[in-house]
């Protein structure tokens, strides 16, 4: 084999090589945890009835708002809604909404996409994506947030883009990235597995109206190197980092409508994770009747982390993945359903014995009768919720306050038993993920009986662990079942 050969033979297999070796030595990915919904099939809000698009405002520019696009092909006209953080989704709440109008040659365009907000010098911007125009040219329009007042006369856009030569008829989504960076794809199942790029000058858009731009494309691939091909797309955004897309696909009389989440590598887009219709912790669940008055079809998508956002409605579920669920009905209007995921960052496996724990290192040493607080990691207590002492008292967690809701102890059946009689429970004895942790009876059954881990943690004989939702530490925060993992929300100490 001569030289020349050789040095050939290295370029060719060395890049491979090296991406077979970060595939393998990565041990950092993230999944996402079902929380529930805050609006749930509800038909009293006029905003739901073809609701396609959702968006989230940055309270530091200015906008604490849920953005919300809609259609209403009958007048042709489409309407972005506003609606205030301090609002919860499924009640009645107040909103503004400004009829918005783009025209394509003689017509106008009929439908918006799902939209997304872009804060440039601490100016607020809608960027929404425009299709069926009439002359076969999809656009992108960008609209500046302080426009949306509720004003009655139509809304003409700050500045439009005709992205036609790039990706043809189609707009079905638009996402910014958080370098400015507007991406979007073609419609149905037109070039499904690429999406595409467009640089613009934010300065230019600002003080000019002007949109020019440039742009490239990127293919999505499977985690075996295969294209991915994805059709219906119908909503997608990036995550703060812009290292990770979300695209929700399906249509109402499609049976798979799922979440797929996509890693950004280079100069292509790759499959780490996607939803699931029934199991958790990713849960998208639909359903589809080809004999019912309605269909669910998937729509918008936003990434915003509300945990960080205040004021906020105290009983609206936060995380930081949002997804629009529209229930399309035949006979009267639509409803939706506004579903929330929790972003956790997962680990390899790599916990290893550090000699044996005993089940009361995680209480504290007895004190008067033997009863004492356990406390998590991050400083409140295991508590019986309102100090009720019945079967069914949820347990949460609690600022450590020395009453009888919060005192344990030990007893030889490897019980906690509360101080006022009655005993740490799994409801039903479901052994699942989500399970809650309830108050209950003493009665030696296994979903009673708990065991040590390493790394401080607390496992029931069945196998799960005791977990707070979502690892956040505030007053209330539910505590449940979940399947053992090295998190600071399964961390327990005296």
């Amino acid at each position: 084999m001569n030289d020349t050969f050789k040095v050939t033979l290295l370029l060719l297999v060395f890049p491979f090589f090296i991406n077979q070796v970060d595939a393998k030595n990565s041990t950092e990915s993230y999944n996402y945890k079902y929380l529930g919904n805050s609006a749930s099939n509800d038909d009293r809000h006029g905003w739901f009835n073809e609701t396609q698009g959702i968006a989230n405002g940055d309270p530091r520019s200015g906008d604490p708002y849920w953005f919300f696009s809609k259609n209403i092909n009958s007048n042709r006209n489409t309407y972005i809604y506003k609606v205030p953080y301090t609002q919860h989704l499924g009640h009645n709440f107040e909103y503004s909404k400004r009829r918005i109008r783009l025209s394509g040659g003689s017509k106008v365009c009929e439908h918006i996409g799902d939209i997304d907000y872009y804060s440039y010098k601490n100016e607020g911007y809608i960027v929404a994506p425009y299709d069926n125009c009439g002359d076969g040219h999809a656009r992108i329009a960008i609209f500046k947030t302080k426009d949306f007042n509720g004003s009655e006369n139509v809304l003409q856009p700050w500045a439009v883009m005709d992205v036609s030569t790039v990706q043809g008829d189609g707009a079905p989504w638009v996402s910014v990235a958080p370098n400015g960076k507007i991406y979007s794809s073609a419609g149905s199942n037109k070039r499904s597995d690429m999406v595409f790029e467009y640089t613009i000058k934010w300065e230019r858009v600002k003080n000019e109206r002007q949109a020019k731009f440039t742009s490239r494309s990127f293919r999505l691939y499977d985690q075996q190197g295969k294209s991915l091909s994805l059709t219906y797309k119908q909503g997608a955004d990036f995550s703060s980092d812009g290292k990770r897309l979300f695209i929700t696909t399906g249509y109402e009389k499609n049976i798979s409508k799922t979440i797929w989440v996509l890693v950004r590598r280079n100069d292509r887009f790759v499959l780490e994770h996607r939803s699931n219709n029934k199991a958790m912790p990713f849960k998208f669940e639909t359903s589809y009747n080809s004999t019912a008055s309605w269909r669910q079809e998937p729509q918008g998508v936003s990434y915003f982390d509300m945990s960080r956002v205040r004021p906020y409605h105290k009983e609206m579920q936060r995380g930081q993945l949002h997804v629009v669920l529209l229930n399309n009905k035949i006979s009267k209007d639509d409803s939706v359903w506004i579903k929330h995921y929790q972003e956790f960052k997962t680990t390899r496996d790599q916990l290893t014995s550090q000699g044996p724990i005993r089940l009361k290192d995680f209480i504290k040493p007895k004190k008067k009768r033997g009863y004492s607080e356990i406390i998590h990691i991050k400083g409140r207590c295991l508590d019986v919720a309102g100090g009720k002492s019945r079967n069914g008292t949820n347990i949460q967690i609690y600022a450590c306050n020395g009453s009888k809701s919060q005192k344990w102890r030990l007893t030889k059946k490897k019980e906690f038993r509360n101080e006022m009689g009655l005993c740490l429970d799994v409801k039903g004895g479901v052994d699942a993920d989500g399970t809650n942790i309830q108050l209950y009876q003493c009665n030696g059954s296994k979903s009673q009986q708990w065991r040590h881990l390493t790394r401080k943690r607390i496992q029931n004989v069945m196998g799960r662990c005791l977990d707070i939702v979502n690892g956040i530490n505030e007053n209330k925060t539910n505590v449940q079942l979940y399947r053992c993992k090295n998190t600071t929300a399964q961390q327990w100490k005296r």
